[in-house]
């Protein structure tokens, strides 16, 4: 309509001015409606351009700025009023520009949505297990680790966990904005532990004190015995001498008397302990020097002896020694193995004065248990190159003894005071390196006699083989000692 406005008024213009009228044909100019024209089509497209969809708009570019040219009748006035006309009357055009940016609606911000929040997770402890409570906001899927895994997606709910004992859980949330996780320590309540009832001790019946039912002598050839009996005793000991027994049962035991002698056994168990005393001379009857001596052994006495090697293979044996026939040089005696098989092993006479070694069947070399009764030894003893019997095909062998010193010694039959010997066999090897650890280089003995026990307590038999390594370690000791 503004256009109109103009154009009408320069139309105007043109007809009140008489060089601007039309032409000498007579027919008016038709610039002003096309001008008209080409601004409304101008419009429209602007307005179409408008209504297109963003993504359109946005690569499309805008309309451009359109210039419209028409003819503007001069105003005649005064010269002074005329600053944009010719006065001579010419034509002159007036240029309309319209630019018109293209309207784009504002684009809002991308809502990065934030990850869920966990506003509470508790625990309640249960018999077996625990209450594990939660609330949690924006989250469209919940799971509990390690049990019991994916939970109900509820805003807020409770569930139960088994438990053994306390265990932390974690409780992860997932949303939109990512996940959010917390923690927390359940633990079931604890079991109730059921009282001790504690049953009153029946009462123990006091213990037995031991009874010595019996306590005798007995004379014999040889020597005198004393025999005793006795109940609820757990050890038994004879002074002043042999010592402690073996037996605190039954027993019959060999004593040595010069005078008349004053002996007290003494029996001990839980119940408490007993004595009682004898008083023992010796025999009157006159004897043989030498059947009557107290070191000498004499025929029905016996030595009960314990065997047992170094390897865990070792058999362990019990050997009892009998006297058959004594006299002042010689001792004739026989063994028998009691354990682990029965088996006789036959009688030896020896010189009882000389070293000298005796073989036995399953027992091996003996170092002549008779030189401590019928020689008076000292610690200055010595012997040497005396007979040794081969071992196998291994002979040769050179051998010394000597007596060490005097100590006590325990084995089972008791306590004894003893002299110590040692005696040293040896030989040289003669079945090359191939036999080193088997060919038998040298024996060691370690001997203990008790003058009181007439015969050695306890021996300590060692071979060592050519390469330096013990063959054998054999430990004899004196478990009894009686009169027949």
């Amino acid at each position: 309509k503004t256009l109109e406005k103009i154009v009408g008024s320069d139309q105007k213009r043109v007809e009140s001015a008489p060089d601007l009228k039309p032409n000498s044909s007579g027919k008016r100019s038709n610039l002003g409606w096309i001008t008209a024209a080409l601004v409304l089509v101008m419009a429209f497209g602007i307005a179409l351009w408008q209504w297109l969809p963003d993504d359109v708009r946005q690569t499309t570019p805008p309309p451009p700025q359109a210039s419209i040219r028409f003819p503007v009748a001069p105003v005649v006035t005064s010269q002074q009023d005329k600053p944009g006309i010719d006065l001579a009357g010419e034509t002159k055009t007036a240029e309309i520009g319209a630019s018109v940016a293209p309207v784009v609606a504002p684009t809002a911000p991308a809502i990065i949505p934030s990850p869920p929040t966990i506003a509470a997770l508790t625990s309640t402890p249960l018999k077996e297990g625990a209450s594990i409570c939660y609330r949690v906001l924006e989250a469209e899927s919940l799971e509990l680790a390690p049990l019991p895994g994916v939970l109900e997606n509820s805003a807020e709910a409770c569930v139960t966990v088994a438990l053994e004992r306390a265990t932390g859980l974690t409780l992860t949330a997932r949303g939109q904005g990512g996940s959010s996780q917390r923690e927390i320590v359940a633990e079931p309540l604890p079991v109730p532990v059921a009282p001790v009832v504690t049953e009153k001790p029946k009462p123990v019946p006091p213990a037995k004190p031991p009874i010595i039912s019996s306590l005798t002598s007995k004379q014999q050839p040889t020597g005198t015995a004393l025999c005793y009996q006795v109940k609820h005793a757990r050890s038994v000991r004879l002074t002043p001498q042999p010592g402690e027994l073996s037996n605190p049962v039954a027993d019959c035991i060999a004593v040595t008397l010069e005078e008349p002698t004053s002996f007290t056994l003494t029996a001990t168990g839980p119940g408490g302990s007993a004595s009682s005393k004898i008083l023992v001379s010796p025999p009157a009857e006159a004897l043989p020097r030498e059947v009557k001596s107290s070191r000498l052994p004499g025929k029905g006495e016996h030595w009960v002896y314990q065997m047992r090697g170094k390897w865990p293979a070792s058999p362990k044996r019990r050997i009892r020694f009998n006297i058959e026939q004594a006299d002042s040089a010689w001792v004739t005696e026989s063994m028998v193995l009691l354990e682990p098989t029965p088996l006789t092993g036959g009688s030896r006479k020896s010189d009882a004065k000389h070293p000298a070694f005796l073989s036995w069947p399953d027992v091996g070399l003996e170092f002549n248990p008779w030189i401590g009764a019928y020689l008076e030894l000292s610690g200055n003893k010595q012997w040497q190159d005396f007979a040794t019997p081969a071992i196998g095909s291994w002979g040769d062998w050179f051998s010394k003894a000597e007596i060490s010193g005097r100590e006590q010694v325990q084995v089972p039959a008791g306590s004894f005071d003893a002299w110590r010997a040692e005696v040293w066999s040896s030989r040289r090897a003669t079945d090359g390196t191939t036999m080193a650890a088997l060919e038998p280089v040298r024996i060691h003995f370690e001997i203990w006699y008790a003058p009181l026990a007439k015969r050695y307590v306890k021996s300590i038999r060692t071979l060592i083989a050519a390469d330096g390594q013990e063959l054998e370690r054999d430990q004899i000791e004196l478990i009894s000692h009686g009169v027949d």
